[in-house]
């Protein structure tokens, strides 16, 4: 005959096994599919607000590109469309694509999940938004007279020299390289004229405006007595 503590052991073995669900719907760990989907949403709802739209947007129009849905000309910035021909989007459009789906997505997504939510929880959403405005307005406006497309780029090198400049002799690390926070755009831009073999103009520029504008908000905090300011 069974055994009364085998029978229970098989009944708490089934209602464990209920809980998580049937094999195909597991991960490893034991884990059900569920649980795991609502740690990824947990997580990705724990992104600052406009950090998480910024990247949710560049993932989309990526993928979007990727299957043939839009052409980087409907994206591009283009002074005569967005201002005669009321193409609004045109700004923020030329601000978020980053080109092609390949690996260099996610180290942009990276930067701006590290150093975008840095400085947003900084200054708080609303500084955040504002400083956001202010930056693509200069660089949009430099890509008129550079006739640059698209400055992505520009926006995330400017994004990394304000949030370093916070915490300028924190230390970080760059590809196993230990180095100051304030020196990491530098290196950041030597690194891609190495890997991309071609001036990167626009990291300068990018690094140019966010130094830029982190003079001014300091000049004005000072005239704020302390105060925290989105220049």
């Amino acid at each position: 005959p069974r055994r009364t503590g085998d029978a229970a052991g098989g009944a708490c073995d089934r209602a464990r096994a209920a809980a998580l669900g049937p094999p195909a719907m597991r991960v490893r760990g034991g884990r059900s599919l569920d649980e795991l989907t609502a740690k990824v949403k947990a997580s990705y709802l724990s992104i600052t607000p406009i950090v998480r739209g910024w990247v949710t947007a560049t993932v989309a129009i990526t993928l979007l590109f990727a299957i043939g849905a839009v052409t980087p000309e409907l994206l591009q910035f283009d002074w005569a469309a967005a201002t005669s021909g009321l193409q609004l989007w045109r700004p923020l459009t030329g601000a978020l694509f980053v080109g092609q789906l390949n690996p260099q997505i996610l180290m942009r997504c990276y930067y701006w999940l590290t150093y975008g939510q840095e400085l947003e929880r900084a200054l708080g959403t609303l500084s955040f938004a504002r400083a956001m405005a202010t930056l693509i307005a200069l660089l949009c406006y430099a890509a008129k007279w550079l006739r640059w497309p698209f400055v992505a780029d520009s926006l995330i090198m400017a994004l990394t020299m304000i949030s370093t400049r916070l915490h300028p002799d924190a230390r970080v690390s760059l590809f196993g390289i230990p180095l100051k926070n304030k020196y990491l755009p530098f290196v950041m831009i030597i690194s891609n004229y190495i890997s991309q073999q071609k001036p990167p103009v626009q990291d300068a520029l990018g690094c140019a405006v966010g130094f830029a504008w982190s003079l001014l908000a300091k000049l004005k905090e000072r005239e704020l007595g302390g105060a925290p300011a989105s220049a």
